[in-house]
C-alpha cells in the first residue's frame, strides 16, 4: 500500500502529455496579465462584436485559468484596448522579437502588443497556415512580442473572414474557444489528451480545464512555496521552469507529500490496534 500511494503521488507530478508554445518554455515574467479587445474590431463575419468579446473574457479566465490554485498567474479582464491601427484587422501575424517594422520580412505585420490582445482579423493568410481552408480555423494565437524566454505580449486573432466558423458557435463554445486561445497566449501548447481544454481540436462540452492544462500552467507559473516553515521562503521574483528554485520547491513539495502519506499510514496502524 505504501508503494502504491507514493507512486500515485509521484505520477501526479510527472505525468503530462501537453506541450508548450516554444522550445524554451516562454512565459510572462509578471504575475498579473491583462486580456483586452481592440476597440476597432468589427467582427461582422465572426458574428460577434467588441463588447460581447469583452463580456466573454471574464468567464474565459475565471472559469478556467484563474481557478488553478497552484499557479501564481492571475489573468485580468482589461476590457478595451483603444486603437485605430487597421493592421489589427488586416495585418499578418508573425513572431516579432525586434523593433523592425518589417517583422523579419513580413509585410504589414500585426503590431507588437503587451499583455494579451484579442482582435477580429480578416486576412485569410492568417487562417490558411499549412495550406488549410480558413473555414476550418476558428482562431489563431501567437506570442508576437518575446524577449528571450519572456513573453511580453500575445495576440489572439478571431477568424473574421467571410467563411468564419466562429459565428456558428454557441456562447458557451465561444467562451471555451477564447479560454483555449488564452492558454496559447500564456505559453501553453496543445495536449494529446482530449480530456483537456488544450486538446488540439475543439471537443464538444469541454468546459473545464483538464489535468494537463493545470499541470502546464503550474509548471510555467509556479506559486512560491514556503514549505510551511521548512526550508525557508523562496523570494526570487524570477518564477518559471528555468528558475533553480523551481526544483527546490518541487522537491520540498514532494517531501511534504510523502511525509503526509507516511503519517497517515502510521495513524491507521495506531487506530486499528483498537
Amino acid at each position: 500500500m505504501k508503494f502504491k500511494i507514493i507512486f500515485i503521488l509521484f505520477m501526479s507530478f510527472h505525468s503530462f502529455s501537453g506541450t508548450f508554445m516554444s522550445s524554451t518554455g516562454s512565459y510572462f515574467k509578471k504575475s498579473e496579465v491583462n486580456v483586452r479587445v481592440t476597440s476597432n474590431s468589427s467582427c461582422t463575419n465572426a458574428g460577434t462584436n467588441v463588447q460581447e468579446l469583452i463580456n466573454f473574457i471574464t468567464p474565459a479566465i475565471d472559469n478556467y485559468w484563474n481557478e488553478v490554485t497552484t499557479s501564481r498567474l492571475k489573468l485580468i479582464n482589461g476590457k478595451k484596448l483603444n486603437t485605430s491601427d487597421p493592421l489589427f484587422k488586416t495585418g499578418k501575424i508573425c513572431v516579432n522579437q525586434s523593433t523592425t517594422v518589417s517583422c523579419n520580412g513580413v509585410a504589414n505585420p500585426i503590431p507588437k502588443v503587451t499583455d494579451i490582445v484579442i482582435a477580429c482579423n480578416d486576412n485569410v493568410d492568417n487562417f490558411s497556415i499549412g495550406g488549410g481552408s480558413p473555414a476550418s480555423v476558428i482562431a489563431i494565437t501567437l506570442p508576437n512580442n518575446i524577449v528571450g524566454s519572456n513573453i511580453v505580449g500575445s495576440i489572439i486573432l478571431i477568424n473574421d473572414t467571410p467563411s468564419s466558423p466562429f459565428s456558428s458557435l454557441s456562447e458557451e463554445d465561444k467562451i471555451a474557444v477564447l479560454a483555449h486561445e488564452i492558454g496559447h497566449a500564456i505559453g501553453i501548447g496543445h495536449s494529446t489528451n482530449d480530456a483537456n481544454l488544450m486538446f488540439w481540436t475543439p471537443t464538444p462540452e469541454r468546459f473545464a480545464l483538464g489535468p494537463d492544462d493545470a499541470q502546464a500552467l503550474t509548471y510555467l507559473y509556479p506559486k512560491k512555496f514556503d514549505g510551511c516553515g521548512i526550508g525557508g521562503t523562496i523570494k526570487d521574483g524570477h518564477s518559471g521552469p528555468d528558475n533553480p528554485n523551481y526544483l527546490l520547491g518541487f522537491l520540498i513539495g514532494l517531501f511534504m507529500s510523502v511525509l503526509l502519506v507516511f503519517t497517515f499510514i502510521r495513524a491507521q496502524k495506531f487506530f486499528f490496534k483498537f
